[in-house]
């Protein structure tokens, strides 16, 4: 193009802003209604954004949960979008599973007979009423055995006082005339 002449120029702007994205997990949002991933980047001003809230599992054992999330937001000025979250493992103890935060406690409790006696196969192979950390996936199950000693005990105390009884009895019926 050749000027040879004056000609206006007009010229439209979009103020834009940087979203600075910090999270563990990729962070979903609709973005002015539209599903998107949001990372990093420079976004128009007026931009409306509504992070959602979602479990993010790194594996069927171990998963990310945010436990703070920004509420909606309008981008009138640069802003940091992140996200926090606690790390959760799955804890199955006799089969029954449940998710609990890394570096919580468990204690594996057993009511186990008294002529029995009780281990917690598994991940830490533990006896009731211990006490665990959850910082991997646990799974322990409860095995029970018979408590020889006191098996042998109580069966050892049976014979004796029958023993005893019948002993006893020949003693009191030798005596009679």
């Amino acid at each position: 193009m050749t000027v040879d002449q004056p000609f206006n120029i007009s010229a439209n702007f979009i103020k834009q802003y940087y979203i600075n994205v910090i999270s563990p997990i990729p962070v979903k949002a609709l973005v002015n209604g539209t599903l998107t991933s949001l990372n990093s980047s420079w976004v128009n001003s007026g931009t409306k954004i509504q992070v959602i809230n979602y479990t993010y599992y790194v594996s069927n054992n171990e998963r990310l949960v945010p436990t703070l999330i920004p509420s909606n937001l309008t981008v009138t000025s640069p802003i940091t979008v992140e996200i926090k979250t606690v790390t959760q493992y799955l804890v199955t103890i006799n089969g029954n599973s449940s998710w609990h935060n890394n570096g919580s406690t468990i204690v594996l409790n057993a009511n186990i007979p008294f002529y029995m006696t009780g281990k917690y196969i598994g991940t830490y192979n533990v006896s009731p009423g211990a006490e665990l950390v959850v910082n991997r996936p646990l799974v322990e199950n409860l095995t029970e055995t018979i408590n020889l000693p006191v098996t042998i005990g109580i069966g050892a105390l049976i014979i004796i006082v029958i023993l005893g009884v019948v002993v006893t009895r020949v003693l009191l019926h030798k005596k009679r005339p």
